[in-house]
């Protein structure tokens, strides 16, 4: 079964907008949330180097439904992107 998150989430109530260039979070902070990727491109970072570019009904940052832990990289927004925040249970 392929699920497809852009459809599942586009008319939720917790979409955020980025403008391009906005840090969505940081390597290091409190991980508590992930977000799926509903328009626009998200750049994942370590440190300046780019691991990967996720797209719309890409998600970003779930290990922190897992860990909730820090944050082993970087997101930041692209292009103006619109996502989905799911918070973890409990944060």
């Amino acid at each position: 079964m392929n699920l497809n998150l852009q459809n599942l989430f586009n008319n939720t109530t917790n979409q955020q907008t980025f403008e391009a260039g906005t840090v969505i979070f940081d390597e290091g902070d409190r991980a508590d949330s992930m977000y799926v990727v509903l328009d626009g491109e998200v750049d994942v970072r370590v440190g300046n180097n780019l691991l990967e570019v996720i797209g719309p009904g890409g998600i970003v940052g779930e290990m922190a439904l897992i860990y909730r832990n820090t944050r082993s990289n970087t997101a930041v927004s692209r292009q103006p992107i619109v996502q989905e925040t799911q918070k973890a249970h409990g944060s």
